[in-house]
């Protein structure tokens, strides 16, 4: 939002990172931001991979991560949402879990299915089973790819959306999306 502009703006300075600074002007939840993050980069970079993770995360194994990320890339590059999972190491409630299909090549799996956030109990069994990981909440994927999901699954979304990001203005590396069309 434009209450975080000019914080993330210094950190990809910091990180010598260029780019648009999206600006939702009223939150909507993660799957238009997630559309119109997509859309943008499909008008201005084509058919780009796009990594989403929420903000609040800390990842103290930097190196091990990126090589996660390095090891799902193909499979994004190839039309796959890929998602990265926490091995759990005690029954949590307050997250939720995947649980674990057919193992891929190296270390990814197919997603069986996901669960939400369970009650301790169905923690512990999740835990003794052996197949479920905590859901970190990140994806990776081609721009087209989610575009695609978006248009089969929420199409009058995915219309507003477009419409929403195709009237930005845009100012410096902001840009301010649609109110108007936002809010439908």
């Amino acid at each position: 939002s434009s209450d975080h502009r000019f914080l993330v703006e210094k950190q990809m300075r910091d990180c010598r990172c260029s780019g648009s600074i999206l600006l939702e002007p009223a939150g909507k939840n993660t799957a238009p931001a997630v559309f119109a993050a997509a859309y943008h980069v499909m008008k201005h970079n084509g058919d780009a991979l796009l990594m989403v993770m929420p903000s609040d995360h800390h990842i103290p194994e930097q190196d091990a991560f990126a090589k996660m990320v390095l090891a799902g890339r193909a499979a994004a590059e190839a039309g796959a949402i890929v998602t990265f999972g926490v091995t759990p190491d005690r029954p949590e409630s307050g997250y939720g879990y995947i649980e674990l299909g057919q193992p891929f090549a190296g270390a990814a799996f197919a997603v069986k299915r996901f669960h939400e956030k369970p009650d301790l109990a169905t923690a512990e069994k999740m835990l003794d089973a052996g197949h479920y990981v905590w859901n970190a909440g990140i994806f990776l994927f081609r721009a087209s790819t989610m575009l695609a999901h978006a248009k089969n699954h929420t199409p009058e979304m995915l219309l507003a959306v477009k419409t929403a990001v195709d009237g930005a203005r845009e100012t410096n590396n902001f840009c301010h999306i649609d109110d108007t069309a936002w809010a439908q």
